[in-house]
C-alpha cells in the first residue's frame, strides 16, 4: 500500500505514529541514591509524556496526528481535501517539536528536590523521550520533502521497473496482432478448347440404282 502515497508523506506518517507513541512512553525517571536507593527500587518512579508534560503532550499528540493523515487518505483511497498545506504544517509542527523535546532534555521538569543527608535524587531521561525525539525529526523531515514534492510535482513508481516518474506513464502499446497470410487466389480455369465445326454438307451414301423396265 505504500506505492499509493508520497515519499514525504509516509515518512512524516512513521514519525507522527512514533511521536504518539512516545508519549505513552517513560521520558523522565528519579533516580534514587545513597541509603534511600533500595527502598525507591520498590516503586514507579517513571513518568510517561502525558505525566511529566503540561500542554506539550497535547501539541505533540495533534502534531502526530496531522502528520499521519495526509498518508492514511492516501493509502484507503479517501478522497478527503485538508484545507492547509499539509506539507507546511508537518514540516512547521515537526520543527517545533522537535525544539520543544531538545528543551525539556536540556531543562527537566519537576520541582527542585532539596538535599537530604544520605540521600542523593536526581532526574533522568528515559528511553521515551528519545524515542519522541527521532519522530518529530521525521515529522519535520517529511514535511520538508513533501513541501518539495508539491513543487516538483507528486512522483509515481512503476511496478514493472521500479523507476519513479513525475507523472503516471501509460503503459506502452501492445504490438498488433500479426497480419494474416493474403488467401491463396483459385487457380484460373483453363480456357475452353475449341470444338471443330460440323461438316456444311455431310456425304450422301450412294443411291442404289433403279431397276429396267419392262
Amino acid at each position: 500500500m505504500a506505492e499509493k502515497t508520497t515519499t514525504g508523506r509516509l515518512i512524516a506518517a512513521v514519525g507522527g505514529v512514533l511521536l504518539i507513541v512516545s508519549l505513552f512512553l517513560s521520558w523522565y525517571g528519579v533516580d534514587v541514591g545513597g541509603t534511600a536507593g533500595q527502598f525507591a527500587a520498590a516503586i514507579d518512579t517513571s513518568a510517561n509524556g502525558w505525566q511529566s508534560l503540561d500542554i506539550g503532550d497535547l501539541v505533540f499528540f495533534i502534531v502526530g496526528l496531522l502528520a499521519i493523515a495526509p498518508a492514511a487518505f492516501d493509502i484507503f483511497d479517501l478522497e478527503i481535501e485538508l484545507p492547509f498545506d499539509v506539507g507546511f504544517v508537518a514540516l512547521v509542527g515537526g520543527a517545533v517539536s522537535v525544539a520543544w523535546i531538545i528543551l525539556r532534555i536540556i531543562d527537566k521538569p519537576g520541582p527542585d528536590i532539596p538535599d537530604i543527608a544520605g540521600v542523593d535524587i536526581g532526574i533522568g531521561l528515559k528511553f521515551g523521550i528519545f524515542v519522541g525525539l527521532v519522530g518529530a525529526a521525521l515529522v519535520a523531515f517529511g514535511g520538508f520533502k513533501q513541501t518539495q514534492e508539491d513543487e516538483a510535482g507528486p512522483t509515481f513508481t512503476d511496478p514493472v521497473s521500479g523507476q519513479q516518474y513525475a507523472t503516471p506513464q501509460a503503459p506502452p502499446p501492445a504490438a498488433p496482432p500479426a497480419a494474416a497470410p493474403p488467401a491463396q487466389a483459385p487457380p484460373a480455369a483453363a480456357p475452353p478448347q475449341p470444338q471443330a465445326p460440323p461438316p456444311a454438307n455431310p456425304p450422301q451414301p450412294p443411291q442404289p440404282p433403279a431397276p429396267p423396265a419392262v
